[in-house]
């Protein structure tokens, strides 16, 4: 369950506005939340996100391979 993200996130974010001294959150038993939940708009910026993730993702393989160092085989 993402509950412990949403903490960490809200902890963050409003604990690093100027004059919070400190965050304390609660969550309830009975959350039950689903995608279709979401507003369309929200389901848009969240597929853009998520698209945005994948190709950082992709480029930083992509780094990751042109740096890696060639290992050479011996023939035996």
């Amino acid at each position: 369950m993402m509950v412990g993200y949403f903490i960490e996130q809200a902890e963050e974010r409003v604990g690093s506005l100027d004059g919070v001294e400190e965050v304390t959150l609660s969550t309830d038993a009975g959350m039950d939340w689903r995608e279709e939940m979401m507003s369309d708009e929200a389901l848009q910026r969240r597929h853009e996100h998520q698209q945005s993730l994948a190709e950082q993702y992709q480029q930083e393989q992509a780094d990751v391979e042109v740096s890696a160092p060639s290992i050479p085989v011996s023939e035996q």
